[in-house]
């Protein structure tokens, strides 16, 4: 990010026009490679929940993934769920979303992006947001799939 030189002290959106979210694991048990991560057992049904306020500099939601890794190529069976509101005066649940993947097929050693964009797309500045990841059992996937986390990029 570069501040401009007319404005001391402010940021220069004309080279950085986004920001991100990251939502890394807590005290995750496992790595893939030298990625710290959640392993999300194969043949198992597996759940990650987490959450995030929405900053007050926000403007735009422009992506909104779950990050996942496998150590061979196959298919996976996903869903998100999402509960969203205003801190202080609306319900925990005022909005709630989902996507329902199907499936999705990734690829092997490479850090793959699942979007969740449909499930957050009202989403506004001071909004907390609570999110649910399930990987389903039986989605034919031999291996384990490692949660790496969430990241959401917006316009400011």
């Amino acid at each position: 990010m570069s501040l401009d030189a007319g404005h001391a002290g402010t940021l220069d959106r004309r080279y950085s026009p986004h920001k991100d979210i990251i939502i890394k694991p807590t005290n995750p048990p496992s790595n893939f490679g030298e990625h710290l991560s959640v392993r999300m057992v194969s043949g198992q049904s597996i759940i990650m929940r987490e959450s995030a306020i929405i900053p007050s500099d926000f403007k735009k939601l422009t992506k909104a993934d779950v990050l996942v890794g496998s150590v061979v190529s196959g298919t996976i069976k996903w869903n998100i769920q999402t509960n969203y509101a205003k801190i202080g005066s609306e319900s925990y649940h005022n909005v709630s979303g989902s996507v329902s993947s199907g499936s999705t097929t990734i690829k092997m050693d490479v850090v793959e992006e699942l979007s969740f964009m449909a499930a957050i797309s009202g989403v506004d500045a001071g909004d907390k947001i609570g999110i649910k990841f399930t990987r389903h059992s039986g989605d034919g996937l031999i291996s384990d799939v490692h949660y790496l986390g969430m990241r959401m990029q917006y316009k400011w």
